[in-house]
């Protein structure tokens, strides 16, 4: 496994780099098999730390929490508590979605990803249509990526794991593309089109 830990803006001491590697050896390996890459990224924004965790299973994908204190130690604890809450949650589908990930790859979708820069008017604030302009999104980024077949819980399960506010899948039961979504009310939304 490669662990990378670094600050923007901040010098990440021994010590630090020290605990972090112990924790996640610790905290983490006992619910993922095969991690490759552990990445973790600190920030200063006064008075807080801020810190990214992103670690990457062969697996699973990858698993991301964040947390931000006014302390560099407590916002880390944070952050890992949140991931090893996620991976005790699901750890008996981990285990399942590992042994069946093969099937899933050979029979994903090809497909991808944009990233697209969305403009705010300088005048977003005001309620007044009359100056409202419209904007065409631009493409500031794009990535090859998967569009997996999951079970409805997996998909669920892969969203939270990875902190994801939507994830489309193959739906393994019926084998056309599904969604699942979080809702602001706290709920999950899941969307099966009929079919086509």
């Amino acid at each position: 496994m490669v662990t990378s830990v670094s600050g923007k803006h901040m010098d990440v001491g021994a010590s630090l780099k020290e605990y972090v590697l112990d924790r996640i050896d610790s905290g983490v390996k006992k619910y993922l098999f095969d991690i490759t890459q552990a990445k973790v990224v600190f920030s200063k924004k006064s008075p807080f730390y801020h810190v990214e965790i992103l670690i990457h299973d062969s697996h699973m994908g990858f698993v991301k929490a964040e947390a931000e204190t006014d302390d560099v130690y407590a916002a880390f604890d944070t952050a890992i508590v949140k991931i090893e809450k996620q991976l005790r949650k699901y750890k008996g589908k981990i285990k399942k979605h590992s042994e069946s990930i093969k099937d899933s790859l050979d029979s994903s979708l090809e497909g991808t990803k944009y990233i697209l820069n969305m403009p705010v008017p300088a005048d977003s604030h005001e309620n007044n249509t009359a100056n409202e302009v419209d904007h065409e999104p631009v493409t500031i980024a794009e990535k090859a990526t998967k569009i997996e077949k999951l079970t409805v819980s997996e998909a669920i399960m892969k969203m939270d794991l990875n902190s994801l506010p939507a994830l489309m899948f193959i739906n393994k039961l019926n084998d056309r593309i599904n969604m699942v979504y979080h809702r602001i009310d706290g709920n999950i939304s899941w969307v099966d089109p009929k079919e086509y």
